[in-house]
């Protein structure tokens, strides 16, 4: 998400992705509209009742002609139910196996729409940006909090970044030193003072556009 975020508009990426969604999706119901006739005939053709009707129609046929024993035909009478009805649970399995795979196709495309339906947070844009002069970042008294109730992550934070040069940040798991990344490309605005970049505060920065060209540097 932030390389996303960071590169891109999220038109494309996203685009791409739910193109894909949308192509499994009508692959997923052709396959199901497509089989779904040859799964209730073959339901239909092999249930007991059916097949028990057929037999005692031919079988007595072949028997009023002479041409079928009365025991061969009591045999077949039984084989051929018993086998139809002995079918029908693997093929009742089967389609429900086929209906939990779609079920749980759905529960996930819904999941995913639910997700994607979520307006994304704006952050105020400047009527006329700013270009940076240069590569520095400086941080002056800055201070953030995720949200008006939360602690502050980072209180009072102030460092200069010369352009060209290598700097780390140090500290333990959540000092703030991943929000501190993420503050100068403006995930969020800070709560006080202000970031720096090229001498212009990152809120007065130009934005890229929605094509993906960005600004001159």
């Amino acid at each position: 998400m932030p390389v996303v975020r960071t590169f891109d508009s999220g038109q494309a990426s996203f685009g791409r992705y739910q193109r894909a969604l949308d192509d499994y999706l009508a692959m997923v119901t052709r396959w199901y509209r497509e089989a779904g006739f040859a799964a209730r005939f073959s339901m239909a053709a092999l249930s007991p009742l059916p097949t028990l009707a057929v037999l005692l129609w031919l079988g007595a046929w072949l028997i009023w002609r002479d041409s079928l024993a009365f025991d061969h035909w009591l045999a077949v009478l039984l084989i051929g139910t018993g086998m139809a009805e002995s079918m029908m649970p693997m093929i009742m399995l089967n389609h429900m196996v086929d209906k939990v795979k779609l079920s749980k196709v759905n529960l996930s495309v819904a999941r995913i729409q639910q997700v994607m339906a979520i307006p994304a947070p704006s952050l105020p844009a400047p009527g006329q940006g700013q270009v940076p002069a240069d590569a520095s970042v400086r941080f002056d008294g800055v201070g953030f909090r995720y949200a008006e109730a939360d602690a502050y992550a980072l209180r009072d934070v102030s460092f200069s970044v010369p352009p060209g040069s290598v700097t780390a940040l140090v500290g333990p798991s959540g000092a703030g030193k991943s929000t501190v990344a993420r503050l100068i490309p403006r995930f969020w605005d800070v709560t006080a003072g202000r970031i720096l970049v090229g001498g212009v505060d990152v809120r007065a920065l130009q934005l890229l556009v929605e094509t993906g060209t960005s600004a001159p540097a």
